[in-house]
């Protein structure tokens, strides 16, 4: 009997200008659901990308996590199996004001490589959970054309508002890049008009990068390649 699948995927995209090109972060979370096992989920997986007005290429091997201590939870069967956890831990960009509700899992972050979580290949579970992690960077890659033709431009503004929220779940470097530049590119909402023409409308993939990553990111793009 042939099993039915079901699965979602989310992408959330934070990009700013460098040079004559962009570049950003998608991050990812997916749920793959087979009829007759536990769903496999994963979140905050994260991948650089780059473009000019024409292409736009995918660090498709180079693979993290980033996120809270509630998000990383669910990537694991049964419990996170990093024992040395605290040196992968970051800190982000805090919203303002008390929480209303203070949540403890969600005041710790991360940024792990996927290469680095603990995975055992002898267990089916977190196989498919790494497998699944791989496969977040080839159909990324291939979703990129549609992703960023729906971009829309963020001023920022001396008194915006909820801006560190926005990329609190992004490295803060990134966000510190889009302030120096005054804008970021971010994913045009619902609530969007329908009319904003697209910024990127006919992007095709390249083999080689353009070099717009600034150091900082390079840098993690070495740290995070799968081999």
């Amino acid at each position: 009997m042939v099993r039915r699948k079901s699965s979602g995927m989310r992408y959330d995209i934070k990009a700013v200008g460098n040079n004559d090109g962009i570049y950003g972060i998608t991050r990812v979370s997916v749920t793959r659901k087979e009829q007759d096992s536990l769903p496999v989920e994963l979140q905050g997986m994260c991948l650089f990308f780059e473009t000019d007005r024409e292409g736009v290429y995918a660090y498709e091997n180079s693979l993290f996590y980033y996120g809270h201590l509630e998000d990383l939870i669910c990537n694991y069967p049964v419990h996170v199996k990093i024992n040395n956890l605290s040196e992968y831990e970051v800190y982000p960009l805090l919203p303002k004001g008390e929480p209303v509700v203070k949540k403890p899992y969600r005041d710790q972050y991360f940024l792990i490589p996927v290469s680095e979580m603990g995975y055992s290949m002898k267990f089916s579970l977190e196989q498919q959970r790494f497998q699944l992690a791989q496969q977040c960077g080839i159909q990324t890659k291939r979703s990129l054309q549609t992703l960023l033709s729906k971009l829309i431009v963020e001023k920022i503004t001396e008194n915006m508002s909820g801006f560190n929220s926005t990329f609190k779940k992004f490295p803060k470097e990134l966000a510190e890049d889009a302030k120096r530049e005054g804008a970021y590119y971010r994913k045009n909402n619902s609530h969007d008009s329908n009319n904003t023409p697209a910024l990127f409308p006919d992007l095709h993939p390249t083999e080689m990068p353009f070099g717009f990553l600034p150091s900082w990111a390079m840098k993690l793009v070495e740290r995070t390649k799968i081999e």
